[in-house]
């Protein structure tokens, strides 16, 4: 009696390794995209989609983290599209390009992150500008 015990718990825990997951883990390099709302912070959960550019079939889809974060290791040069859709309806496409080394080569830009700092210059100089004329206005002649 004991030893049939023994062998049905032997058994038992020999099935239960059947269960366990493995994983692995690599160094490599990916590219990391964060989408975020500019008040609101990142775009958690939202669905996504990366394509070649000109195909029609993702080669990669899935939700942001939550940090609104897509990790993307290229498998081939190219250029790349990526869609993420939030909730609201609203969205955004963006492509960069992955070179030979398949690491970033080159990647799109919204035109105020383009033309940013030449914004803010100009709206320095006419803060100050305007500054300056109240000065001179309020001078007595």
């Amino acid at each position: 009696m004991r030893a049939s015990m023994i062998v049905l718990l032997l058994f038992i825990a020999a099935t239960a390794q059947a269960h366990e997951l493995h994983y692995s883990t690599t160094e490599g390099s990916a590219i990391l995209i964060d989408i975020s709302y500019p008040e609101h912070g990142a775009l958690a959960g939202a669905p996504y989609e990366i394509r070649v550019q000109g195909e029609t079939d993702p080669v990669q889809m899935g939700w942001t983290d939550t940090h609104g974060r897509i990790a993307f290791a290229p498998a081939m040069a190219g250029t790349y599209q990526v869609s993420v859709f939030s909730q609201g309806g609203h969205g955004v496409n963006v492509a960069f390009e992955v070179g030979e080394d398949l690491l970033l080569a080159n990647a799109e830009q919204p035109p105020i992150a383009r033309h940013l700092k030449l914004v803010v210059g100009i709206g320095v100089i006419l803060g100050i500008f305007g500054l300056l004329m109240l000065f001179y206005r309020r001078r007595p002649s």
